[in-house]
């Protein structure tokens, strides 16, 4: 791995569980899991690795921009620096396109877009300052394929393409990497709130027959965060079964 801390947004869903617990699993310690709203089963997993929530947990409001700079200003104080983020946090709702109020659009838009680049805008200077840094965003198969009944999520998670694609133009004379993940469906997270029957569905149009799983997405990560991808940035990695 890269020297540094590693921030992992979105850490008490079920993705960024996911994320957190393949890293901790193989003796990542330096590590800060944010949260929003409950920090039970964040706290339960760090202190399951001997690790302080008091110091390795951060709550911060991602769409708020002083939330933000403040959690970042707060790691950057208390360990010295955090070059590798993981932009793990997103919310969806469902609805068809033209029964989605103003609202509900904008909502999701922050929550997986706004929020991306909120955190990547406050830990690029220290990263550009060492010269050293990782960045991945989390993207899904939705933002290409597209989806019926979630066209915000999908546009939120195109526009993160978009933005990754962007700013690793912007650092590479730094030696900054970012790229993106495209999940397809997991075991966790938002597919948690489909109902078992449609979830029998989803899984008959993956080709490898199955939902993906904590290694799977840990293991993607775990490799666009380290030395061995340091020759890897702008690109997105399709993680979804062959199903795109």
């Amino acid at each position: 791995m890269t020297n540094g801390v590693v921030l992992i947004t979105g850490a008490n869903g079920g993705i960024g569980q996911h994320v957190a617990r393949y890293l901790l699993e193989r003796g990542e310690r330096d590590i800060a899991c944010h949260f929003r709203g409950e920090r039970d089963n964040v706290d339960a997993l760090l202190r399951e690795y001997d690790l302080d929530p008091a110091l390795h947990a951060v709550q911060a409001s991602l769409t708020d921009e002083d939330s933000v700079q403040a959690m970042i200003e707060g790691l950057l104080s208390s360990f010295g620096s955090v070059n590798r983020l993981v932009n793990v946090a997103g919310s969806s709702t469902n609805a068809m396109s033209w029964k989605l109020s103003r609202d509900d659009f904008s909502r999701v838009i922050e929550d997986s877009l706004l929020t991306t680049f909120l955190c990547c805008k406050h830990l690029i200077p220290s990263m550009r300052e060492a010269r050293s840094g990782r960045i991945v965003n989390i993207s899904s198969i939705v933002g290409f394929s597209g989806i019926a009944g979630a066209s915000h999520y999908a546009a939120a998670k195109a526009g993160i393409v978009g933005f990754t694609k962007s700013i690793a133009l912007e650092l590479a004379s730094r030696e900054v990497t970012a790229n993106a993940i495209a999940l397809g469906y997991f075991d966790a997270g938002l597919i948690d709130s489909v109902p078992e029957a449609m979830q029998a569905e989803v899984r008959k149009r993956i080709p490898l027959g199955r939902f993906g799983t904590k290694s799977d997405v840990g293991a993607a990560v775990s490799y666009l965060l380290g030395d061995d991808s340091a020759f890897f940035t702008g690109q997105v990695l399709h993680l979804n079964g062959g199903q795109y």
